[in-house]
């Protein structure tokens, strides 16, 4: 198969240097890799880069495009509205110690029905879920925005 180079705008928008063909080129806004422990830093990475717990306790518009507070819930992920996670009065854990958080995980899922994954995070290690839970401890406390 022969490729010819592109032409037109196509040329242009690749040759302004705008968009890079090397990933590597492209900011890396969460590393690829973290020391596993229990500390705040690992839990950013499990949340962010392996859970996404942020992707359905973020509000987030029609668009798909995050509106809310990171991880102040509000977001309606098929037909429940996910829970406040940072330390905020209103947050579902705001009272929980460590242990209640992941006391919390190995009861596995409570309510018929519910979206959360709570089989997969269940068998997160005692130590990963630490980390989350610290992670979530260093986030600035948010209201839950209005449900839309």
């Amino acid at each position: 198969m022969t490729r010819y180079p592109p032409t037109g705008p196509i040329r242009w928008v690749i040759s302004s240097g705008l968009f890079s063909s090397n990933p590597s080129d492209l900011p890396d806004p969460y590393p690829r890799a973290v020391k596993a422990d229990t500390t705040a830093a690992y839990g950013k990475y499990i949340t962010h880069s392996i859970a996404e717990c942020n992707g359905c306790h973020t509000q987030r518009d029609i668009s798909g495009a995050f509106t809310g507070a990171p991880f102040a819930g509000g977001g309606n992920v098929e037909g429940f509205v996910t829970p406040n996670l940072t330390p905020d009065s209103s947050g579902r854990i705001f009272n929980w110690s460590q242990q209640d958080f992941i006391n919390r995980f190995r009861k596995g899922k409570l309510v018929p029905g519910s979206p959360m994954p709570w089989y997969s995070f269940g068998r997160m290690s005692d130590d990963e879920l630490k980390a989350v839970y610290q992670y979530l401890r260093t986030l600035k406390p948010a209201k839950m925005p209005a449900v839309h």
